[in-house]
């Protein structure tokens, strides 16, 4: 399905056919991921219109009035998800603390790791390979 798919917006690209086709992908590393994948001799360096991050999507719907989660939101989504994954067994290293510092240095982190477009599922899987616990637990929240 996703090999018909691909084709099937390759085409759309090739013919200029804009309006069949809106792809949202959740990270900018996917986005290339799958730009990438599109790209071959038939769209070589044509621009790709409609593949978006999500991000990007309501941008682009809101007219650039993006509408944020504020900080102390963000503060109270961090730490019930914390709780709910410590109850689950699921956090080893930070397990119940939630703490506003341990919770500002999550959120930091969750930051630059958008901000530098590092993919959640290779965090996760480098985070394994060091056998790290507070970076798996990182990789989880």
């Amino acid at each position: 399905m996703k090999r018909q798919a691909v084709e099937k917006i390759r085409n759309y690209i090739k013919n200029q056919e804009w309006h069949n086709y809106l792809v949202i992908l959740p990270t900018p590393a996917l986005v290339q991921r799958f730009v990438d994948e599109l790209f071959n001799e038939d769209v070589k360096g044509t621009f790709y219109p409609k593949i978006y991050t999500f991000d990007q999507f309501v941008g682009e719907v809101l007219g650039r009035n993006n509408k944020y989660i504020s900080d102390i939101s963000k503060t109270e989504i961090l730490r019930d998800l914390i709780l709910k994954l410590s109850r689950e067994g699921n956090l080893n290293y930070i397990g119940k603390n939630t703490k506003s510092g341990i919770i500002q240095f999550i959120a930091e982190t969750i930051r630059e790791l958008k901000q530098n477009a590092i993919d959640a599922e290779r965090f996760y899987e480098v985070a394994q390979s060091l056998s790290n616990p507070k970076l798996i637990d990182l990789a989880l929240i």
